[in-house]
């Protein structure tokens, strides 16, 4: 079962959000995704979703001003009340959309602070953040990035993602999976979904190495998304990229079946 929820921040930016979410729904899709909440609009969001019957599946807590030393706060021993600020406003919004999961980004590599150190801070604040979600049972995830993409990203592969998720050990925190970074820093995708779905929380499609659509570079998407279904993935996989195609052309690669599910309800991973 495979069941795909666009990125609405990254796709059809040609277009006011409303527009692009009812061009998602005429699509055939009945679920969305969208990135910082920050740099959309809240209510028009809603509004739509709502009108148009739209589940949102994941949001991105919000990092104001995004960019090279700004990546996050979970990863800086002086920003811990800054992070439960951010993280208490973050799931407000969440619980408000009705949005069923949050990445979490980790934040900068800080100069003169060991990696061990900055491990221990983002275990200790993704503890912290795993009790509060507990009050709206909203799924938090963190997301390696490739240093291509963000050179100063603290968290840059599969493996530092994981083993923070076992140091939680909490079952509201997972690691998110996405194609377009993993490929790019470390390959061997089937492999690593296949080996940890258990600590998998959500999956996101985009090739590589342009992070365009599918189809538009070296990715197998049909056998990614096989993997994920054979190894138990039981949610949505959102796509996040850069589309090469405008409007609803957008969307031409994605096979028959893959926009609505029908048959029981998706369980979250």
């Amino acid at each position: 079962m495979t069941i795909l929820a666009p990125n609405v921040s990254w796709l059809l930016r040609e277009l006011p959000l409303a527009d692009r979410m009812r061009l998602v729904a005429e699509a055939g899709f009945e679920a969305i995704e969208i990135g910082f909440y920050g740099q959309l609009d809240l209510d028009e969001l809603k509004t739509a979703k709502e009108k148009l019957g739209l589940q949102l599946v994941l949001l991105n807590m919000d990092v104001p001003g995004w960019g090279p030393g700004n990546r996050g706060y979970m990863a800086d021993p002086s920003g811990r009340e800054i992070f439960s600020v951010a993280l208490a406003k973050a799931l407000r919004t969440a619980e408000a959309l009705h949005a069923k999961k949050m990445m979490l980004p980790i934040g900068a590599s800080i100069p003169g602070i060991s990696p061990e150190v900055q491990t221990a801070c983002i275990v200790e604040n993704l503890v912290h953040a795993a009790r509060q979600a507990e009050q709206t049972d909203i799924l938090l995830t963190i997301e390696p990035l490739s240093p291509a993409f963000a050179s100063d990203y603290f968290l840059t592969s599969s493996a530092q993602a994981l083993d923070i998720v076992h140091s939680v050990n909490h079952p509201l925190v997972k690691f998110q999976f996405d194609t377009f970074h993993l490929q790019i820093t470390e390959g061997n995708l089937i492999h690593t979904l296949r080996e940890n779905m258990d600590a998998i929380g959500h999956i996101q499609f985009a090739d590589a190495p342009g992070r365009t659509e599918p189809g538009q570079g070296e990715l197998n998407f049909q056998n990614i998304a096989r993997a994920a279904d054979e190894a138990g993935y039981r949610s949505y996989i959102g796509l996040e990229y850069v589309p090469v195609s405008r409007g609803a052309a957008t969307f031409d690669w994605v096979p028959t079946g893959w926009r609505r599910y029908r048959g029981e309800p998706i369980r979250d991973s």
